[in-house]
């Protein structure tokens, strides 16, 4: 994980091209915070999973869908392989595992349940407090485990607030979208995709 510094942090549409609720700009004060350097990889999401299913009466299979286990299908945590094509979770009946040659890969076909359910597995798995409350998937900010980036934690991890301190440059490194400066990678479906750090960067 990498140190992100406290301070003020620019949020919103200062162009006004974007939806309404982005606005107005405004600045937000963020205390420091730690987030991780990559992506959960499939591996890492299988390993939670396999953990989770060793407790007991946290997660259920539903048609290839892992699911919260009181919840029915109301409340999905990810895809297997048996329920979505792009997964890259296998189901066997008693051991969840990875599409070969796929652990290193960014996890992908999960939801924001799943995510917010992982980062509780994560912090047991290491012996932290759980932020989420799973019954109302309320998070409590001052446990000490892992939780999902706030919308300003993000933008901030993301570069986008020292974006918007030059209110000139709608994009990182200019003010228009240049295509030709993007990579083909960026736009290939999962199956397509790279292990993390395998993607070169233009520029």
């Amino acid at each position: 994980m990498v140190a992100i510094p406290g301070g003020e942090s620019f949020m919103g549409d200062f162009w006004h091209d974007g939806a309404a609720n982005e606005r107005p700009a405004h600045v937000v004060f963020l205390a420091p915070y730690f987030v991780d350097l990559h992506e959960v990889t499939s591996q890492h999401y299988a390993d939670g999973l396999n953990w989770a299913l060793a407790q007991g009466g946290l997660i259920a299979v539903i048609n290839g869908v892992v699911c919260k286990a009181d919840g029915g299908t109301g409340y999905p945590y990810c895809d297997t392989t048996s329920s979505d094509a792009y997964s890259r979770i296998t189901w066997s009946g008693a051991e969840f595992g990875v599409v070969a040659g796929k652990g290193n890969h960014p996890m992908v076909m999960v939801s924001w349940y799943g995510a917010a359910a992982y980062c509780n597995w994560k912090s047991a798995m290491h012996g932290r407090e759980p932020c989420f409350e799973l019954s109302t998937w309320a998070c409590d900010f001052t446990k000490n485990g892992y939780r999902l980036p706030t919308e300003a934690e993000w933008e901030k991890a993301a570069g986008l607030a020292s974006c918007h301190s030059n209110l000139s440059r709608l994009f990182p490194l200019r003010r228009k979208w240049r295509t030709r400066l993007l990579h083909p990678t960026d736009h290939r479906f999962p199956p397509l995709g790279r292990p993390l750090r395998r993607h070169p960067q233009r520029g």
